[in-house]
């Protein structure tokens, strides 16, 4: 418990959905949060750790970009095209990444079909 008592202070469980999933708070805890230092500093630090984390975690289970650019050419080994084509389904990161890359290949007048 971060050590907040007064009524409109969001719960500690709140904090998190909010720092880690960007789930919204109520205007009122929103309020809250910017006049009192203990509640504002557990949201900072809960933010802070959710972005160290993702910091160095980003990607570390997928595929490396060279992988997914090779695939969105259409170039990639057999092997390759089934590491992404089954971390695909369970990856927004790299799904958008590899709809990024294949748009660039659409609209680059310069790059010629393989």
């Amino acid at each position: 418990m971060h050590g907040c008592l007064h009524a409109q202070a969001p719960k500690e469980d709140e904090l998190l959905r909010y720092a880690l999933e960007g789930d919204s708070l109520s205007h009122l805890a929103e309020e809250h949060i910017v006049k009192c230092n203990s509640c504002r500093q557990l949201l900072e630090s809960l933010m802070t750790i959710n972005y160290s984390l993702l910091h160095k975690l980003y990607r570390y289970r997928c595929p490396e970009s060279n992988i997914l650019a090779r695939y969105s050419a259409g170039l990639a080994s057999l092997s390759e095209g089934l590491l992404v084509l089954y971390h695909l389904p369970t990856c927004p990161l790299c799904t958008q990444e590899l709809e990024e890359m294949q748009k660039i290949l659409e609209d680059d007048p310069l790059l010629i079909d393989i």
